[in-house]
């Protein structure tokens, strides 16, 4: 005769209620999701937030308007020569307008973005693409620096589909060079540093050279600034430098910690590469950059 089967309901109604009081063998439920009130901003200030970012978009849209009937517009705002930067005419809050305007401006092909036949303002005017680069030139890889540089937010890297592919046969991309665009943030505090840096080798290395001409024999001393060693630099009794010993910098002492390779002493110079890479396909031979 079969046993019968226990009914196990009491045994549950009894785990139940010391579960719901507590006072059973499993801790009461708890919320994996923690939220932090203070970090939240109150309504007035998303508000003031929100407010700014519609002005923004409105601005912005105005000045796409106008430089549509007015050609021209927006570049002027994201223009400034050589001369006029180093004879310092604009303060920085000037500067940073024009960086930024530069930044996100989207160029044209009467800007110069793209190759193609000499009149580029022609109705049927259409740049040549290579988005695989051919050797040391290739483009445009985006209209703007925005385009590549927004992962995580303005002057931030760049996503998988917005890698450049360098140095490759303009057909392939498994036999370029891939590199993927990196952030751009905190770079002024950089450049002022590499900059300081490479004065402090070269007066260093200027120190050498009088001593050795003074002293009429050869002088060898080593070769460091902020903490970090460089080797050591020698000069003979004529003057001439001795860069054998000199590691980790080119014998013109100049810190370059910009580029693909840290090629570029500031970014000045990475802007010049870049445009040449990035927008056009006119970059010169002699500024590209080493494979690395």
């Amino acid at each position: 005769m079969p046993r019968p089967i226990p009914d196990e309901r009491p045994a549950l109604n009894v785990s139940a209620r010391l579960h719901a009081r507590g006072g059973g063998p499993w801790p009461p439920p708890t919320s994996d999701i923690h939220t932090d009130d203070a970090a939240i901003p109150d309504d007035t200030v998303l508000r003031e937030q929100l407010e700014k970012a519609i002005d923004l978009r409105r601005r912005e849209h105005f000045d796409r308007v106008l430089d549509a009937r007015d050609p021209g517009e927006l570049v002027e705002h994201a223009t400034l020569t050589e001369a006029g930067l180093d004879r310092r005419t604009l303060g920085i809050d000037s500067l940073f307008v024009v960086g930024d305007e530069l930044f996100g401006y989207l160029f044209r092909p009467e800007n110069g973005w793209g190759s193609g036949p000499a009149d580029r303002k022609a109705i049927d005017y259409t740049p040549r693409l290579h988005r695989i680069h051919r050797g040391l030139a290739g483009g445009p890889d985006a209209f703007a620096c925005l385009s590549c540089h927004s992962k995580g937010g303005p002057d931030g890297a760049g996503t998988q589909s917005q890698n450049a592919f360098l140095r490759g046969d303009g057909e392939r991309t498994g036999g370029a060079d891939q590199r993927n665009a990196p952030h751009l943030l905190g770079l002024g505090p950089i450049a002022c540093l590499a900059r300081e840096m490479s004065g402090q080798l070269q007066a260093q290395a200027a120190g050498v050279r009088e001593r050795a001409k003074a002293e009429g024999h050869r002088v060898e001393q080593a070769l460091s600034t902020k903490g970090v060693s460089f080797g050591r630099i020698a000069a003979g009794p004529d003057g001439a430098l001795d860069y054998g010993a000199v590691e980790g910098v080119d014998p013109d002492l100049t810190i370059r910690p910009f580029g693909r390779c840290e090629t570029a002493p500031s970014t000045r110079v990475r802007m010049g590469r870049g445009r040449g890479t990035t927008w056009t396909r006119t970059a010169s031979r002699s500024r590209s950059t080493p494979r690395c």
